[in-house]
């Protein structure tokens, strides 16, 4: 088992929602694009990056969809290691 491997196991799951999001960001869409696309406001998406954040323990200024495709990545392959 590689390092990324054990990583993704201490990374929390990601809520559906928060999978959504993350898909919509990595396909380069914005707050308000994602929110007309998730039917919530674009409050309610800015939220959840910051929960998404919190929950990858990303600190500091980071660019939402380079942090989305690393939380994508990282889900994928906790599923993959089930």
């Amino acid at each position: 088992m590689g390092p990324l491997t054990a990583a993704s196991r201490r990374i929390p799951a990601l809520t559906p929602m928060q999978r959504d999001i993350v898909r919509l960001l990595q396909a380069g869409q914005s707050d308000q694009e994602i929110g007309v696309r998730l039917r919530c406001a674009r409050t309610r998406v800015q939220k959840r990056i910051g929960d998404i954040y919190r929950r990858l323990d990303v600190t500091g200024c980071a660019n939402p969809r380079t942090v989305a495709a690393v939380a994508l990545w990282l889900a994928d392959e906790r599923e993959r290691a089930g």
